[in-house]
């Protein structure tokens, strides 16, 4: 799927986006010869989803504090590898940038076969926000909080499923399978509202799923927040406890997005470009619409977040491999 979305500073994109400030170059963000025309934000996913609509949030103060417009170029398809792909192969000079969640480095982990690597020709230059993955029960199941599904799942071997419709979402159950000791039994489905629609009408007990999509839910009584993975709780759903505090530590948010561009891309590009999004990301007019959608963000730096997401697909490659994931 091809679209492209050209946000300049100023241009109304209704209730969605904030106006962004003029688009004049600011000094402290200017860098000589960048941006010398439009930035090209290449997003490895259709329109409407939550990459979709974080880039969509922040990529208009990021135009204003570049001076140029940002053109949002949405190429889903294999598994975010199409759109990927398209920026690794681009120039390395910082007019085409990737705006993705960890598909690419989890599609890595899954193929014994990748027509290019994310750890070593892609450069992290900025993770932009977090979320967290939220285990969610039907009411009927009677599960209320990890220690109950865990004493249940252990009374029942093999007799409780979760669904999922993301790479990331079905790693966390097999991790939570693993270090919990339990059976689950696994259903995927091609999308977070298939999945979410099946535990509703109790055809499945739980999934873990995204926080805006069970959040009214979890309101209105018809599902149970039973866990949020990550360190810390989903600005979305403050009341509902992490998989840490119920004594399961060490779980991983399952949610987060950043800014990368191609290998070869020079530092002082990389620290312009770096610097507005980073500025647009924690533009205060955006806190609440962030908060409000599960948005964390996050501002972790280029050196700093490449040695955690290699950290974090050791582990994830770790559990593919246990649990028979790996694609040969």
């Amino acid at each position: 799927m091809r679209r492209r979305t050209t946000l300049m500073a100023g241009l109304r994109l209704g209730a969605l986006l904030p106006a962004a400030a003029g688009l004049r170059p600011r000094p402290a963000l200017a860098q000589a010869g960048f941006p010398n025309r439009p930035i090209r934000l290449v997003i490895p996913a259709g329109v409407g989803g939550g990459t979709d609509i974080l880039a969509r949030l922040v990529a208009p103060g990021a135009a204003a504090a570049l001076g140029t417009p940002v053109v949002i170029e949405n190429r889903g398809g294999g598994e975010s590898l199409i759109g990927t792909e398209l920026v690794v192969r681009s120039p390395p000079d910082g007019h085409v940038l990737l705006f993705s969640d960890t598909s690419p480095y989890l599609a890595r982990v899954l193929r014994s076969r990748m027509p290019f690597d994310p750890l070593t020709d892609l450069l992290p230059v900025m993770r932009v926000a977090v979320g967290s993955i939220i285990l969610y029960a039907h009411p009927g199941s009677g599960i209320r909080d990890l220690g109950g599904l865990v004493a249940r799942a252990k009374a029942q071997p093999g007799g409780i499923s979760y669904g999922t419709s993301s790479t990331g979402s079905h790693l966390l159950g097999e991790l939570l399978r693993m270090r919990a000791g339990i059976d689950l039994v696994h259903v995927p489905y091609r999308s977070g509202g298939l999945a979410l629609n099946d535990v509703l009408s109790g055809h499945v007990p739980l999934t873990f799923n995204g926080a805006s999509n069970g959040k009214g839910f979890v309101q209105s009584g018809e599902l149970v927040a039973v866990g949020s993975a990550g360190e810390v709780r989903n600005p979305s759903l403050p009341d509902v406890p992490t998989f840490a505090e119920q004594g399961f530590p060490g779980f991983p948010a399952g949610s987060e997005w950043g800014l990368f561009a191609p290998a070869g891309t020079p530092a002082a590009v990389l620290d312009t470009v770096e610097a507005a999004f980073r500025q647009a990301t924690f533009d205060p007019g955006l806190a609440g619409r962030l908060g409000e959608l599960g948005f964390s963000p996050d501002g972790t730096r280029g050196a700093a977040y490449a040695e955690e997401m290699a950290r974090a697909m050791r582990l994830w490659g770790e559990v593919a491999a246990a649990a028979g994931m790996v694609q040969q």
